[in-house]
């Protein structure tokens, strides 16, 4: 409230506010309430940036993550692949934070079954991942144990096709 009087109510430090009162929400497992903050955020952000700022990725990446914890899985695509395509427009294909979007994506795949898509995306973000982390890190471990679970969801979902 003291930086809307102050600054009014179109200010990107406004914006900024609601998205860090979002991510309160987002903490809280409190996923509507953080999602309303993030719009708020996003609108003035976008009306003073633009809509392929990078400041954006940040609070689509974190919109599509609460579309994800409510089990909105179509909402969560939205926001992860809006933060994605500004990543790659700004930093390139080959950029090691487009490995968080590719993850972000295949865990949402995973979850609507589409397990051969997100053994795609996991692939990806590994080969992103080992230059700048190193075969010995957490992150790569991660995502090698959810190539390593997809591949065996998609055998189950073989055998019981068969």
């Amino acid at each position: 409230k003291i930086r809307i009087g102050k600054l009014g109510d179109d200010h990107p430090d406004v914006g900024a506010s609601y998205n860090n009162i979002a991510l309160v929400y987002n903490n809280k497992r409190e996923y509507g309430k953080a999602i309303d903050f993030f719009k708020k955020s996003l609108a003035i952000r976008i009306a003073k940036l633009g809509i392929d700022h990078p400041d954006l990725t940040v609070a689509y990446n974190s919109m599509g993550y609460s579309y994800y914890k409510q089990e909105k899985y179509d909402q969560s695509l939205e926001f992860f692949e809006k933060s994605m395509m500004i990543k790659i427009k700004k930093l390139g294909v080959n950029h090691p934070d487009i490995a968080g979007c590719y993850l972000g994506i295949a865990n949402v795949y995973n979850q609507q079954e589409r397990y051969d898509d997100a053994l795609n995306l996991y692939e990806k973000a590994l080969v992103l991942q080992i230059p700048k982390y190193g075969k010995d890190n957490d992150r790569v471990h991660k995502t090698q144990t959810k190539i390593s679970e997809t591949l065996e969801k998609i055998n189950i979902k073989e055998r019981n096709e068969n």
